[in-house]
């Protein structure tokens, strides 16, 4: 078996490399809305099951701000106060209460901010414990007590 390339392997591999320098490079507004959603993604927490409900492009969002901070780099604050915008206008998505068939005939930017933010919501949901605000407001109201 030879250790050589597939030349169509290799073709295709800097094919890939410029398309990412060129996005890299380029400062169009799909591409910056994409790498501030990808940096919400990474702040979200999301789950495994949360992550699998992304398109592609989100997927590939969250990997590439993943691995910013996997190399050390920090993200810059206008991307994390730009991804917490979309999160925010997510959040008022699914505040409305729309249809299945409604968030179908969203974009795949939006519809990938809502599984962000439903994901966001059902993480900081697991770490709450109700439970125990009526155990500690007990001592605050003895005249309850029959």
């Amino acid at each position: 078996m030879s250790a050589r390339l597939n030349p169509d392997l290799s073709a295709r591999s800097s094919r890939v490399s410029r398309m990412s320098k060129m996005a890299t490079d380029t400062n169009d507004t799909e591409t910056v809305m994409w790498r501030e959603l990808g940096v919400a993604l990474a702040s979200a927490q999301l789950s495994f099951a949360d992550e699998v409900k992304l398109s592609a492009r989100g997927r590939d969002a969250l990997n590439e701000a993943r691995a910013e901070v996997a190399a050390g780099g920090l993200m810059d604050a206008a991307a994390a106060t730009a991804g917490y915008r979309w999160l925010e206008f997510a959040q008022e998505l699914d505040s409305i209460g729309m249809t299945e068939a409604a968030e179908k005939e969203l974009s795949t930017f939006a519809r990938d901010a809502l599984a962000a933010a439903r994901g966001a919501r059902a993480h900081v949901a697991m770490g709450l414990r109700e439970g125990e605000e009526a155990s500690l407001s007990k001592a605050s109201r003895p005249w309850v007590e029959f």
